[in-house]
């Protein structure tokens, strides 16, 4: 058996013989292989016989269909509470494994998306945004701001609207700008729901990278959320919390010089 490491999103790829040979040619079984790359897909070959354009076009056809996945995860937060007017706030960890190469490239590398709900229940989200701080942080490598106070610039209490979601943080066009759509929603009205640009504290809102603090370090580790309350008098829950992350394109092309020196090893 012959096998290395993947580059890139390929996350492992391996060349070995078939379980069994599923076709006969002029009375002569065929020694058949299967190449393995990222997600379970495989494909089934004859790799003495079969010409190297072949391979890479059956190669390709796959990665065609990998690139096109993104990988999701999710949080176990099950309607975590999230303890009021304490600025440490509370943390959940996610364990990623999987090797997925995070570049400028791809602008949105990275998303998180958040929802919220208030202690009584209803269709009412965590009251008081103004009192809520997210942050995600990749243990050891970096950290972002997903929220941070929002309507609070130096002093006061922020926007007395409420978070309920979902929101998801990305820097994918056309993501808004959260202050921006809380002051434009009723005092006590939950912020609509829907794509928004991760934000800093006492900036009026600008809008951050929430890709660049990860570039460095790719996926595998441990992705920490930290939810904290830094206001007295309003509560609420974290009913949801998932993490996408996206490959970076252009690694995509080192799969076929990959296959080329499996085969080359071969012969």
């Amino acid at each position: 058996m012959t096998s290395c490491v993947g580059t890139g999103y390929i996350r492992f790829l391996e060349v070995k013989e078939a379980e069994e040979d599923p076709y006969v040619d002029s009375g002569v079984v065929k020694k058949l292989y299967r190449l393995i790359i990222v997600n379970s897909l495989s494909v089934v070959f004859d790799l003495e016989e079969m010409t190297m354009k072949r391979v890479l076009s059956a190669l390709l056809v796959l990665v065609a269909v990998s690139a096109a996945q993104a990988a999701d995860y999710n949080w176990t937060v099950n309607n975590l509470a999230i303890p009021d007017n304490v600025a440490a706030g509370v943390n959940v960890d996610l364990v990623v494994n999987d090797f997925i190469p995070l570049s400028l490239e791809q602008n949105n590398c990275v998303e998180v998306t958040l929802s919220f709900a208030n202690l009584a229940g209803g269709a009412l989200g965590h009251t008081w945004a103004g009192d809520i701080v997210a942050t995600l942080t990749k243990v050891g490598d970096g950290t972002v701001n997903l929220i941070n106070r929002v309507g609070r610039t130096t002093s006061g209490f922020g926007d007395s609207s409420d978070l309920r979601g979902p929101y998801t943080f990305t820097n994918k066009a056309p993501a808004g700008n959260i202050w921006t759509a809380a002051a434009t929603a009723a005092s006590t009205a939950n912020i609509p729901a829907g794509l928004y640009r991760a934000t800093g504290a006492n900036a009026a809102g600008a809008a951050l990278d929430i890709c660049a603090p990860f570039i460095a370090s790719g996926s595998i580790g441990t992705w920490r959320l930290n939810i904290s309350d830094q206001g007295g008098g309003d509560t609420g829950v974290l009913t949801s919390a998932s993490l996408t992350l996206k490959p970076e394109p252009s690694t995509l092309a080192l799969v076929g010089l990959g296959v080329v020196a499996l085969i080359r090893r071969r012969k």
